[in-house]
């Protein structure tokens, strides 16, 4: 199955599935071709993926649960507790949660067609769910970390998983200063650019995608429909780019033979 047809048959937007493909949540296999083939055992796996974000199970959560490092209990457990404190939002997710745990089963045997449906069948009913498109964010949070890491090879992501949001963005900060001082004393150039330059690669990043993001929340065929446009788009302007400057090239090419 093409990852076009998951997106149909799941409902969720292929930046999801292949941001669980690169956290080692699944490992989809390709055709001859290259194209991943989506096989109905990864179907299944994807659909107990999802259900566990229905319920509040972080990313990480759902590894340890794969890989066996962790009982569904005791993280649905913990899960509860989480969703108690936002309980007139998350009724629904709190109702599966304790279903799934007082069935005692684990995370093999957790019938993933069964829930899906029931969580379907809650969220037409008014009923809320952690909204599994923010997994969407994880983007943001990659181009942020991807950006630190080639400008100072600095995992971001590392630091505020061990030390928290806070001081992860006061060591950013104490970086920036760093950066904007290099840049006055050994570049030669201008404190504030060197201070700012990664900030505004982010926000410029942040404004292409985060209303994307947002609009996918309630039109994610809208949604899918820009991006496709975004990235053709933006393969036409850099095919355009490259001929304008094989053409200059050629030309200078000529006018100089000429000349001689």
């Amino acid at each position: 199955m093409k990852i076009n047809e998951v997106e149909d048959l799941l409902n969720t937007p292929r930046a999801n599935i292949r941001y669980y493909e690169k956290e080692g949540l699944i490992n989809i296999s390709r055709k001859e071709n290259g194209y991943r083939n989506y096989s109905e055992e990864d179907i299944q796996r994807l659909k107990k993926i999802i259900i566990l974000r229905k319920l509040g199970v972080s990313v990480e959560q759902i590894k340890d649960l794969l890989s066996g490092d962790a009982e569904l209990s005791q993280v649905l457990e913990d899960t509860i507790v989480q969703l108690e404190k936002q309980v007139e939002e998350l009724k629904g997710a709190i109702e599966v949660s304790k279903e799934i745990k007082n069935s005692a089963v684990n995370t093999e045997e957790l019938d993933e067609n069964y829930y899906w449906t029931i969580i379907s069948e809650k969220e037409e009913s008014g009923f809320g769910f952690p909204d599994t498109l923010q997994d969407f964010l994880s983007i943001e949070l990659d181009i942020f970390n991807t950006m630190w890491k080639k400008c100072f090879l600095l995992n971001f992501k590392k630091i505020y998983e061990r030390v928290g949001y806070k001081k992860a963005f006061i060591i950013i900060f104490v970086i920036l200063v760093v950066r904007g001082l290099s840049k006055k004393f050994l570049w030669q150039g201008n404190f504030g650019e060197g201070f700012l330059y990664p900030v505004e690669l982010f926000l410029i990043a942040s404004a292409i995608i985060l209303p994307i993001f947002l609009l996918g929340k309630k039109y994610p065929k809208v949604a899918k429909a820009i991006i496709t446009v975004i990235f053709f788009g933006g393969c036409v302007f850099l095919i355009s780019v490259v001929l304008f400057l094989l053409i200059g090239i050629i030309l200078g090419i000529i006018e100089e033979k000429g000349i001689e």
